[in-house]
């Protein structure tokens, strides 16, 4: 594994590096189409991955900013305009969206909320709420009764 930072790898990637490409996407491949996959149709999240890689090393970064928030942000923004998102309520995806973004991939409140372009206190609103929601469907799922705070539709 390279001991180089994110920001070296994408300059790197960026001039046309593949070993500092091939480094990103093992280190942020995964939690990003992950993302995806929860925000789009399945067969779009890895064009969506893809699409937010080429544009986070083509120039399309925020000066300032971790190389991993960009990239994210860059999901995030085509995936809400891919055209094929989940008609399912956009209050359960962006839940979902809050929950992997700080209990799956690590993120801070605030770097979520950057992300998402939100506040960090509706970051930890919406993940608590997902929280709840994932601990009542495993509560239905084992045939246990769901925490009193939840309500199971």
């Amino acid at each position: 594994m390279s001991i180089h930072s994110d920001e070296v790898l994408a300059q790197r990637a960026s001039r046309s590096d593949g070993a500092a490409l091939i480094e990103l996407a093992f280190r942020h491949w995964p939690g990003l189409h992950r993302l995806a996959r929860h925000l789009s149709v399945d067969a779009d999240a890895s064009a969506i991955a893809e699409e937010a890689f080429g544009r986070a090393l083509g120039g399309c970064r925020l000066a300032d900013v971790p190389f991993r928030i960009s990239l994210y942000r860059q999901a995030i923004a085509l995936a809400s305009t891919h055209g094929r998102s989940l008609p399912a309520g956009e209050a359960h995806r962006l839940d979902r969206a809050c929950l992997l973004l700080r209990d799956v991939e690590d993120f801070s409140a605030e770097e979520a909320a950057f992300i998402l372009r939100t506040s960090p206190a509706i970051i930890r609103k919406r993940a608590h709420r997902a929280r709840l929601m994932l601990a009542g469907s495993f509560a239905l799922f084992a045939g246990t009764q769901a925490p009193f705070c939840l309500a199971v539709a």
